[in-house]
């Protein structure tokens, strides 16, 4: 992976510094830092981290100063960029996360060796294809935000979310009794979990499957452990496995879903399997 600075710009008492960097999500190789700064009583000068933007795809120069500008010396513009009403800071969320879980799906070939020429072809070929579907999941976000955002679906989301800040919603009920029958076994201590999304959408122009709402919850549903004994970890790997629902991560100690279309037979199969111990 590749970072660098590639420009910088001050207006009035912030400066803008555009980052590139070869590590970000697909179609975003480009994002800004704002800084305010400002000398203090004693004249020193203090800076604090402002906001942190991401471009995509076809962003350029033109962009990155335009906004810049506009964020300066437009004080409402500067308001919505602060707290996230913008369009493009709305845009952003709906395709980073969908973008993360569909590329997940599409690059499902990571670990070609080097020596092996046809797989490096293969690997090569689909990041192409992978990067155009996502390029397409963009325009498609781009051009129907409006029309998503005023869905009855997403609304009643957004209802239960702005509702219930902890989203204790049914499913989030079961995993609560999993936890804590999980912390009830001798040797097992939680460490994390979540119920993951659950709702989305289906859009006639993306073909690969829903549209998954923007969310307080993860990507996936999971239950991690900072203490389960080895053949317990075995057990859940098969049991869940068995049903092509989740699978054991033994790199990071937890049992994790597929995916958003998988979240909620996670939870309540999850709850089979502890009945069973």
């Amino acid at each position: 992976m590749v970072s660098f600075i590639v420009d910088k710009y001050k207006f009035r008492n912030y400066h803008f510094e555009i980052i590139f960097d070869s590590g970000m999500g697909v179609g975003c190789d480009y994002f800004i830092i704002i800084t305010r700064i400002w000398k203090n009583k004693k004249g020193r000068n203090r800076k604090k981290h402002i906001l942190t933007r991401e471009f995509y795809f076809e962003d350029n120069e033109h962009h990155f100063k335009n906004f810049a500008k506009k964020f300066v010396f437009d004080e409402q513009y500067r308001k919505s960029c602060m707290n996230g009403t913008i369009r493009w800071s709305r845009l952003s969320e709906w395709y980073t996360e969908n973008s993360f879980y569909y590329y997940n799906i599409f690059q499902i070939r990571k670990h070609a060796l080097a020596s092996d020429k046809e797989a490096r072809r293969d690997l090569n070929e689909q990041t192409k294809i992978t990067y155009e579907r996502c390029y397409q999941l963009y325009k498609i976000l781009n051009k129907n935000l409006e029309w998503l955002e005023s869905t009855p679906e997403y609304q009643e989301h957004s209802k239960i979310e702005a509702s219930d800040p902890n989203c204790n919603g049914r499913m989030e009920a079961h995993m609560k009794h999993i936890v804590s029958t999980f912390n009830n076994i001798p040797g097992v201590k939680t460490k994390f979990s979540c119920q993951g999304k659950i709702r989305g959408i289906e859009i006639d122009e993306w073909k690969y499957g829903k549209i998954w709402f923007p969310s307080i919850h993860e990507l996936y549903a999971h239950v991690s452990f900072s203490k389960i004994p080895e053949q317990l970890k075995h057990d859940l790997d098969e049991f869940m496995g068995r049903k092509g629902i989740a699978r054991y991560n033994f790199g990071y100690n937890k049992i994790e879903s597929y995916g958003p279309s998988f979240n909620e037979d996670f939870v309540l199969l999850l709850e089979q399997f502890i009945k069973r111990i």
